[in-house]
């Protein structure tokens, strides 16, 4: 049996404008142990001091930090996560945003669009950033498997992993035809890392307010790619016109608490990309109190 969340896409071709972005920064008390699998140093053989944990990753403007919190294996594959979740069509969404990067001296000049071809692969084109057409797209969830009542060794999965959206010039839309071309397909969003992402963004907030006084249900959909990571994580209702309107705050984070049935669970509201209209907010369930 698969059942798929209700998958939707809010697609724009816009510019942006520079501004301040409010940041709130604080430093919870240090974990001294790894928040994700229990270690207590970095590396298994060595008595080093364990990473600090950017709650929200530093790429999306995360100023809040609990340290000591990450062994060195977690910090691999939560870090390679978030790096797939961020590239492809929010690499000039930040670069316009003004986001931080580890590596500003790196950023990439040129980034690519595809031009559809009927009867062969897309041919692709790389645009200078300061004239690239960005055209971010964010996709929503329906409910977490778990409010839905869906069993949670059922595939919840969505069918693609993979997504990406073509975009046509039109009167609404800045022009495109200047490059030669009618329409094109932006760069892929990884939506399965992307959701990983969130997961860990809710576990870490979840784990940082409440000093890890929960069982933890996360850990396989953020460390070892479970299927259980849609019985955990789904969107939350937004307007009728599918979209939210840009904050001044580049993301919003909450705890809440909320039962199903006898069971007491700890839910983390995320919305990244926050000072983007048409943005989604998720809900993570990070644990059971």
């Amino acid at each position: 049996m698969h059942v798929a969340p209700h998958v939707f896409c809010c697609a724009v071709l816009c510019r942006f404008t520079r501004r301040e972005l409010l940041v709130i920064a604080h430093t919870y008390a240090p974990a001294r142990k790894c928040i994700y699998c229990g270690a207590l140093t970095y590396r298994p053989s060595f008595k080093g001091t364990l990473a600090r944990e950017h709650i929200v990753p530093e790429s999306l403007c995360g100023q809040l930090i609990i340290p000591e919190a990450s062994c060195r294996r977690c910090e691999e594959i939560t870090g390679n996560t978030e790096q797939l979740a961020l590239q492809g069509v929010y690499r000039h969404l930040r670069y316009s945003l003004n986001y931080p990067s580890k590596k500003p001296t790196k950023r990439q000049a040129r980034l690519p669009i595809f031009i559809p071809n009927e009867n062969k692969p897309d041919e692709k084109m790389l645009i200078e950033t300061e004239n690239y057409p960005s055209a971010p797209f964010f996709l929503g969830l329906g409910q977490a498997g778990l409010f839905a009542g869906i069993p949670e060794e059922f595939d919840n999965a969505p069918t693609r992993r993979w997504n990406r959206v073509l975009v046509k010039a039109s009167g609404e839309k800045p022009n495109i035809n200047n490059l030669g071309i009618s329409s094109f397909a932006t760069p892929s969003l990884d939506f399965y890392s992307f959701i990983r992402m969130i997961a860990k963004i809710g576990h870490c907030y979840a784990w940082a307010e409440l000093a890890g006084n929960f069982r933890p249900l996360l850990f396989d959909a953020i460390i070892k790619k479970s299927k259980s990571l849609f019985h955990y994580v789904g969107g939350l209702p937004i307007p009728a016109d599918n979209t939210q309107n840009a904050l001044d705050d580049p993301y919003t984070i909450s705890l809440n608490y909320v039962s199903v049935g006898d069971r007491k669970f700890a839910a983390v509201r995320i919305r990244v990309f926050a000072n983007v209209n048409g943005s989604h907010e998720y809900y993570v369930i990070a644990g059971e109190l």
